[in-house]
């Protein structure tokens, strides 16, 4: 776990705030198991901006 402390009033001059919140690589659920599929596809899409 990483923790970072923030304030919510505070933001940048970018525009804020992102976190990545990946999706569980590991279910039951055949529905949880295409969307890490589709999460780890758009991954590598990703270009630095």
């Amino acid at each position: 776990m990483i923790v970072i402390d923030t304030d919510a009033l505070i933001t940048t001059d970018e525009g804020g705030y992102w976190w990545d919140v990946a999706v569980p690589e590991v279910s039951d659920r055949p529905q949880v198991n295409a969307a890490h599929e589709g999460y780890v596809k758009a991954l590598k899409a990703q270009r630095a901006g």
